[in-house]
């Protein structure tokens, strides 16, 4: 930091006020409380964590500030929070009963999760053992289980790590288990989970798996695979109605990701097998109209659309005849389009319209274009074992390597068995094999084939896979809802910047809550892995008298403790004057000023480098505020002058904050060119104005002078620091505290030497941790 230097020797101050504490604190019994002191203590430990950056030593400063304010006014709910961030910064975090003290008394479901993370990785670092920290994170989750659950979860989940690492997978696994229970969000717990009880031959069942998957695409409902992969579990499990959702929930969110896009094949083919295995045929015809718009001819989509309209007798097979003629003059006449090959017309008779004959014709002119594609072996493999020609050795010869990934080779090496008169097999192993083809893809037209040849062997076969288990636990953990209706972000969420007016005075403080209200049917979950991760970037300008542009004001994370609920919303707090907002506000009382803040949520750098919000226009914020400059009348003044004597404390603090932020507009307009038509005051009146209230006999006055003098004026002036001196002596800590704080802005080791003594026989824990720090800082 850089102040004004004084010519003045501090150690002759010192001198000259007696430099002798041996019986000046006698007085200091009793508990002091002040709500303003402890504002004025806080502002300036954030301004210093702000200035710290990498800077541990100047956030030790800020950490005893921070302090000293939670002792003067142990219930004020902002100083946690702010404690908490400083502490994770400083060279010193909190001890293990000072964290669980302060976490004990914060820990709510409303309470932001990312400065209690920080603070605890702070004390967890000083922990020298495992013991230790196992101690203190035990402690910890005994104590803060039933004040927030998604906390309790972390801890557990952090113990059974520590727990795993020991190799006690018993425990590792009991704490994993708590930590999922307490939080389904939670993906390391389940992660963890999963992987010890699969260890030991376990893990969770396919409805623990799908729960788990729909939990994740709740806590963010835009990230495509995690879409995907409900989708594909679920066709998986052979819920094709579901699945249908699913994947019709992922394009509509590829559509809104990606816009103009042609929709990938990944989604649209297997979303219209699913709609094809669950006979929704008008749905099928939109895929199919859509990827012909889009991409044109596409023989699978128009073949599936096709058969779903013959399978509900809207259309007759002789549309099949039709197109597959279509698809054959095509790649004859070299029209084909980008989606048509032989491969493709071989899969048609296969599948569609069975005709091996062409199938094996289609299939021979794929496998000369392309010899080492294992699908061509594998749809000519399949051709050979359905026309009869007792092909078997060839069809193993395709076939046989690729059937362990490929269901078209199992399928076909499958057929080849059962037809082979030398080979003996029940029908028992007969239906395994053909189960075994039907669990690689239950939707496509291969396990439809392959459900047919075991219904026709065996009247009573039931199907291997049962998907109503695992949709029935969906509907009881999702409130009936398997697949939410995919929403886009403005009608998801509603986010807003509201501050308690747009008109501010003199020295107010400035504060803004964003509310983030849930619009949805389901959880809105702000965490690292959601598509809300609570990041927030405040830019800020300055208009009127003074005009300036501020640029990255406030940049932080903030967590709220618990998910928002259906209909709910969560209130993130933002202080805005800080930095050289603060200093602006402060040094040019007489200004006329706008304040205009962008708020950006979940701010992002595209290519073009202008940051916006992965949000849209949903996640940017503007707010105007107006702070009208002090009219500085004779009438008014010399009332504020008359408060100093006889006024009560509030309006002596609010005069002497006057005074200091009148002689910083001096200085300041020293420096520089007058910004604007300013009243000038005698400087020594202000000076005079301010030793009076350094001599006042409330020390709360006395604090906050020496406050509004640290904020505005700094040391600077030499008839200022004689009297701030005198305030070492004081009986009460505050302002002691302060005029230490304020003093050793002077720059040069003579302080040094005070300050050593202060750390030593100061009778306040405060003020000596005060002194060390600054003492450690000039170090």
């Amino acid at each position: 930091m850089n102040f004004r230097k004084s010519t003045i020797s501090l150690v002759a101050l010192f001198l000259l006020n007696g430099f002798c504490l041996d019986n000046a604190h006698a007085a200091e019994k009793a508990e002091l409380a002040s709500p303003l002191c402890a504002k004025a203590l806080a502002d300036n430990a954030r301004s210093l964590h702000i200035a710290a950056e990498d800077n541990p030593e100047l956030s030790q400063v800020a950490m005893v500030l921070i302090e000293a304010a939670m002792e003067l006014d142990p219930r004020a709910d902002y100083l946690a929070p702010l404690a908490l961030e400083i502490s994770s910064r400083a060279s010193d975090g909190f001890t293990v009963p000072r964290l669980t003290q302060i976490l004990r008394g914060y820990v709510t479901d409303e309470s932001d999760l990312v400065v209690v993370h920080k603070a605890v990785a702070k004390t967890l670092d000083q922990l020298d053992s495992w013991e230790q920290r196992e101690e203190f994170l035990g402690k910890l989750f005994r104590v803060l289980r039933k004040q927030n659950s998604v906390l309790a979860s972390e801890l557990a989940a952090e113990l059974g790590t520590m727990w795993f690492e020991k190799a006690e997978t018993q425990r590792a696994a009991n704490y994993f288990s708590q930590a999922y229970d307490l939080n389904p969000y939670n993906q390391k717990a389940f992660q963890k989970l999963d992987a010890l009880l699969r260890s030991g031959g376990g893990g969770f069942n396919r409805a623990g798996v799908a729960v788990n998957m729909r939990y994740r695409l709740t806590e963010n409902p835009f990230s495509l695979s995690r879409a995907l992969d409900l989708a594909g579990f679920l066709e998986g499990l052979a819920s094709f109605d579901q699945a249908s959702k699913a994947y019709a929930y992922s394009a509509e969110l590829f559509d809104y990701l990606n816009e103009d896009s042609e929709l990938p094949s990944m989604i649209y083919l297997q979303w219209m097998l699913c709609a094809y295995n669950a006979d929704m045929p008008d749905i099928c015809s939109e895929i199919a109209d859509r990827v012909q718009k889009e991409t044109g001819f596409d023989l699978v989509t128009q073949a599936l659309a096709i058969k779903a309209a013959v399978n509900a007798g809207t259309k007759d097979t002789s549309a099949l005849a039709e197109l597959g003629k279509k698809a054959e003059q095509m790649l004859e006449n070299e029209n084909a389009g980008k989606l048509l090959d032989p491969l493709t017309i071989a899969w048609y008779y296969s599948f569609v319209l069975p005709d091996f004959d062409k199938a094996l014709t289609w299939a021979n002119r794929a496998l000369s274009a392309e010899p080492d594609r294992e699908e061509v072996k594998a749809i000519l493999a399949y051709a050979m074992a359905n026309n009869g020609d007792g092909q078997g050795e060839t069809v193993k010869e395709l076939a046989a390597d690729i059937a362990e990934f490929n269901q078209t080779a199992r399928l076909a090496v499958t057929l080849s068995e059962i037809s082979d008169p030398s080979q003996q097999q029940d029908d028992a192993a007969v239906t395994e094999k053909l189960n075994a083809v039907v669990l690689m893809s239950p939707s496509s037209l291969a396990a439809q084939k392959a459900r047919a040849i075991m219904q026709q062997r065996n009247e009573d076969y039931q199907p291997a896979l049962d998907p109503e288990p695992v949709i029935s636990e969906l509907k009881t953990r999702f409130d009936n809802v398997v697949v939410p209706a995919f929403k886009p972000v403005d009608q998801l969420v509603d986010i807003k910047l509201k501050t308690s007016s747009d008109k501010v005075s003199q020295n107010s403080d400035l504060w803004a809550k964003i509310l983030i209200t849930n619009n949805s049917n389901q959880d809105l979950v702000i965490s690292d892995d959601s598509f809300l991760t609570g990041s927030i970037l405040v830019n800020a300008k300055i208009s009127g008298d003074v005009n300036v542009s501020l640029g990255e004001l406030i940049s932080q994370n903030i967590q709220p403790g618990e998910p928002i609920a259906p209909g709910d919303y969560a209130s993130l707090d933002l202080h805005l004057s800080v930095g050289q907002m603060n200093r602006i506000l402060t040094i040019y009382p007489q200004a006329d000023l706008t304040l205009e803040f962008e708020c950006i949520l979940e701010p992002s750098v595209p290519q073009d480098g202008k940051i916006t919000s992965s949000l849209g226009s949903t996640g940017v914020l503007t707010k105007k505020i107006t702070r009208p400059g002090v009219f500085l009348s004779r009438a008014y003044f010399s009332q504020r002058l008359k408060a100093l004597s006889r006024g009560q404390a509030k309006q002596r603090v609010v005069t002497v904050e006057l005074l200091a932020n009148l002689l910083a507009e001096q200085y300041a307009f020293e420096a520089i060119e007058p910004l604007y038509k300013a009243v000038k005051v005698e400087r020594s009146t202000l000076v005079r104005g301010l030793k009076k209230g350094l001599q006042d006999e409330n020390w709360i006055v006395k604090t906050a002078t020496l406050n509004a003098i640290v904020n505005a004026v700094g040391a600077g002036n030499a008839d200022l620091l004689s009297s701030v001196s005198a305030h070492v002596n004081d009986q009460q800590w505050p302002v002691r505290l302060m005029a230490i704080y304020l003093l050793d802005m002077q720059e040069g080791k003579e302080f040094d030497k005070v300050m050593t003594w202060f750390a030593k026989e100061d009778s306040n824990r405060l003020v000596r941790n005060l002194a060390q720090s600054l003492k450690n800082l000039s170090d």
